[in-house]
């Protein structure tokens, strides 16, 4: 009787033997070398009989038989398990949907056994319950091994490709085998570990945490399913132990890498204090920058009434100079701020560096040591937030070393590649170095050291790190930090480095008179309009004073229609309750598209003061401004 019959085996030979005596016996014999194969084929063959392989890759024999089971067109299938060790071990293989065995033996045996079972499936007897097993008497031994180290090899497979690390213990606690990914996470060769105790890989602090889970004896026990954390060589990483059996026997460790789960945490954690810092500095910054701005505006009028060398011109001049202190302060305070950018342009990190050098004390110059790469790139930064990060380092540097010691800056070329731990983009980078020969960071203090107010001196204010983090984030670039305890300290700053020079050009073309030039200026604040307006009056030119952006567009309009049009307009950037300057901006375009603007803020970082021209406007003026710098952008846009 002809039937349609499927084999699947891994083994070419053995699949060559049973299809010549299945066909033999006139049967319609379809092969198949894994449970994978015999899957797609039985998309489109529906077989009468089918012999299965017990261990094979990818599918095993077992799983194949239940996935054939709940295949109603494969319910009448007659199933045999081909497998030595089915038969050894005496496998139920009803459970999983089988009808009979055949231990896999010399072929001229098998062929007796493989047609007995084909007599039996014609009498119609499969699913009986029986369970016929043929061939164990004269089974192969090396047909035992041979399936008992396929299936060692596959789980070898799976677990030496597996991401966690897998450590074996015995019941006592020591290790007996661990997988790649465990070794490269501990970080110690195999025939190192191999032996010891699992509680001799962790720290003091940790080695508790691990001995709870076992008992007096060192057995192990269950930690519920929840993974403790731990550092493992050198790493942070979280522990499972799950038992093999009893107590006794041993457990699976598993080992999980949290380093760059726990850096990203990190880094949000970081920037989520950054942000509510950055809300408040902005704030104060823009209110203190206008109040500047009217001080400084005061003073330069005032000097003009006092005498060159009078005594009320001395007390405006350090009446000045404290002024100029406060605009620091608030300028330190800008890095924080939500918004845009810094103020960009072409900056020389060795001339930074150089002529801090060439202006710091003696003493500093002294125990201070600069190298610098030859064809060093220049960088896209403000330079003022640049010497700001560079003189936090440095002067915590010395800090560190209270009785001497040498502190190195150094800035070299630097490729980082995409995919880093930095958490900056791939690229070009210039890398700027502070070095100290301190006695190092703490342990505990290295994951809060760039946090805001975070200080263990107490005389600090500990906004140094955080600045010098922020300042690195708004130039998309960061700072790392490498400490050895007694040896020393070095912080790097990573800036994308500019590869070629920038093009300026300038034009000297002479305006008009300044007394026939026209000056329209908005600004909420009624003190910084009022002094603006006598700075801009006593520099020759024509001003109106507005108060928000609606009063600009009825001016300007009004203004072109009369035939005495404005030369040039200054608005506010911010205003409360108001239209403010990006807004009017905008009208003001409609109206005449090559109308000069200047904007001016006090929030210096957000992106319309730091890319002006991509909005419209000619020139920019950063709050607070004197006189001078008022005159001088005032002269730039207008011979433009």
């Amino acid at each position: 009787m002809s039937r349609r019959i499927l084999v699947v085996d891994n083994h070419p030979v053995m699949l060559k033997f049973m299809s010549e005596l299945l066909s033999e016996e006139g049967n319609h014999v379809v092969t198949a070398e894994d449970g994978l194969a015999a899957l797609d084929i039985l998309k489109d063959f529906t077989p009468e009989v089918l012999f299965v392989d017990l261990i094979m890759p990818h599918v095993s024999g077992e799983k194949l038989c239940r996935i054939i089971r709940k295949n109603p067109k494969l319910r009448d299938a007659y199933v045999v398990i081909l497998s030595a060790i089915a038969a050894d071990e005496k496998i139920d293989f009803l459970a999983f949907g089988a009808d009979a065995c055949i231990a896999k033996a010399p072929f001229d045996q098998m062929r007796r056994h493989v047609l007995t079972v084909l007599k039996e499936a014609e009498s119609g007897s499969r699913r009986t319950g029986s369970g016929m097993t043929i061939g164990g008497e004269t089974m192969h031994p090396r047909q035992i091994t041979r399936e008992l180290l396929t299936v060692k090899h596959h789980f070898e497979v799976i677990l030496e490709t597996m991401k966690e690390g897998v450590v074996e213990i015995t019941g006592n606690g020591r290790i007996v085998f661990l997988n790649q990914t465990a070794l490269k996470l501990i970080g110690v060769p195999e025939d190192e570990l191999i032996a010891s105790r699992l509680t001799d890989l962790f720290q003091d602090s940790d080695r508790g945490k691990v001995e709870r889970l076992l008992d007096a004896n060192g057995n192990c026990h269950q930690n519920g399913g929840e993974a403790l954390e731990l550092v493992i060589g050198g790493k942070q990483a979280s522990l499972k132990v799950l038992p093999l059996g009893s107590e006794d026997m041993g457990a699976l460790v598993i080992l999980e890498d949290l380093t760059e789960r726990k850096l990203m945490e990190a880094r949000l954690l970081r920037a989520q204090k950054m942000e509510a810092i950055g809300t408040l500095a902005g704030g104060i910054a823009h209110d203190f920058n206008n109040i500047l701005t009217t001080i400084f505006g005061s003073i330069s009028l005032a000097k003009l009434d006092a005498g060159p060398g009078s005594g009320m011109a001395e007390r405006l001049e350090d009446i000045e100079q404290a002024s100029r202190r406060a605009k620091e302060l608030a300028r330190q305070l800008l890095p924080f701020s939500k918004g845009g950018g810094p103020v960009r342009k072409r900056v020389s990190i060795q001339s930074i560096i150089r002529e801090m050098h060439l202006t710091a004390q003696m003493d500093f110059r002294e125990r201070t040591v600069l190298s610098f790469q030859d064809d060093l790139c220049d960088v896209d930064a403000d330079e003022f937030q640049i010497k700001q990060a560079i003189t936090h380092l440095v002067t915590n540097a010395f800090q560190a070393m209270p009785g001497g010691g040498k502190v190195r800056i150094s800035a070299a070329n630097s490729i980082v590649r995409g995919g880093n731990r930095l958490g900056i983009q791939g690229g070009k980078y210039v890398q700027i170095s502070v070095e100290d020969q301190g006695p190092g960071i703490p342990d505990e203090h290295l994951s809060r050291i760039f946090d805001p107010y975070f200080t263990t001196r107490s005389s600090a204010k500990g906004l140094g790190l955080a600045t010098v983090y922020s300042i690195m984030e708004n130039h998309r670039g960061c700072v790392t930090v490498e400490t050895k305890q007694n040896v020393g300290t070095v912080f790097h700053l990573y800036l994308p480095a500019l590869e070629e020079a920038d093009r300026v050009s300038s034009g000297d073309v002479q305006g008009a008179g300044r007394a026939e030039m026209r000056i329209l200026l908005m600004d909420d604040e009624e003190m910084v309009r009022r002094v603006a307006g006598s700075m801009i009056e006593h520099l020759g030119y024509s001003v109106e004073l507005v108060r928000d952006g609606t009063e600009v567009l009825s001016l300007y309009a009004k203004a072109g229609s009369n035939g005495k049009p404005f030369d040039l307009v200054i608005l506010d950037l911010t205003v409360p309750g108001g239209m403010g300057g990006k807004e009017t901006m905008e009208k003001l375009l409609q109206i005449d598209p090559g109308v000069r603007v200047i904007v001016s803020s006090g929030y210096s970082t957000d992106p319309i003061m730091t890319q002006h021209e991509s909005w419209g406007f000619r020139g920019v003026l950063e709050k607070p401004y004197q006189m001078s710098e008022l005159e001088s952008e005032l002269e730039r846009v207008l011979q433009r």
